[in-house]
C-alpha cells in the first residue's frame, strides 16, 4: 500500500490518496479517526436524504447498527464543530469515525477487491452540524 496525504492552506480539508494491490482474503481493511467530539448520533448521506444513527450500542438494537453503507459522507457533529468523511462503509462508535476502504469476503463473490485500487477520501472539519458546515 502507498498512501499520500494532503493538507492544503486554503481548504479546511485533509485528502487521503491510497493506492493498493489487495490480495488479501477475508481481511477487512479499515480506516479509523478518533476525536475529540462528544455526540450522541451520527449522520450519514443515503439514498434521497441522510439518516442518523447512534453512536452507542446501549441496546441489541444499537449494536448491530455498527456499520452503514452511505453514498458521500459520514458526519459526527457537536454543538458548533464536526468533521466528515467519504467513501461507503460507515461506522461511529463514541466519537470514532470510521471508514471500510477494502474487504474481501468470499459470498457472493470469491474475488471481490482483490487486484489493484486506487481511490482518495477526505477529512473535512468543519462549523456547526453537517447542514451549516457545508458537508452536503
Amino acid at each position: 500500500m502507498k498512501q499520500t496525504v494532503y493538507l492544503y492552506d486554503s481548504i479546511p480539508r485533509v485528502d487521503f490518496e491510497t493506492e493498493a494491490d489487495w490480495q488479501d482474503k477475508h481481511i477487512l481493511l479499515k480506516a479509523a479517526f478518533p476525536f475529540d467530539l462528544h455526540t450522541d448520533k451520527s449522520t450519514y448521506d443515503v439514498q434521497f436524504g441522510n439518516l442518523e444513527r447512534p453512536t452507542h450500542a446501549n441496546t441489541s438494537w444499537d449494536a448491530a447498527k455498527y456499520e452503514l453503507c452511505a453514498h458521500k459522507w459520514a458526519d459526527l457533529s457537536e454543538g458548533g464543530y464536526g468533521v466528515n468523511d467519504c467513501k461507503y462503509g460507515h461506522g461511529a462508535s463514541g466519537s470514532t469515525l470510521t471508514l471500510t476502504l477494502l474487504r474481501c469476503p468470499s459470498d457472493p463473490n470469491p474475488d471481490a477487491d482483490l487486484g489493484a485500487h486506487r481511490f482518495v477520501y477526505s477529512l473535512y472539519p468543519h462549523g456547526g452540524d453537517f447542514r451549516t458546515g457545508g458537508t452536503i
